[in-house]
């Protein structure tokens, strides 16, 4: 399951919410070459569940970063920074 198709649709079910609060989120995923091999269910429900708290106990106006990076140890670490 590529990460940058997982994170793209997180992003689109929570862009209403976003707006509703004046809150951008910027998907730094979009081009990252990363698969994964995990429950479909689960992996969509963990970008959708961090994007979903950082708008929520963000602060209006504030930008939400999501992001996605793999580790020196090869683990892949997944982010939302607001």
């Amino acid at each position: 399951m590529p990460i940058a198709q997982v994170s793209a649709d997180a992003v689109s079910l929570v862009a209403k919410r976003a707006t509703d609060r004046n809150v951008t989120i910027e998907n730094k995923i979009s081009n990252s070459p990363l698969v994964l091999q995990i429950d479909e269910v689960q992996m969509k429900q963990f970008p959708l569940n961090l994007l979903t708290k950082a708008i929520k106990f963000g602060s209006p106006g504030t930008p939400v970063v999501h992001d996605v990076s793999e580790t020196s140890l090869g683990t892949i670490e997944l982010t939302c920074r607001y």
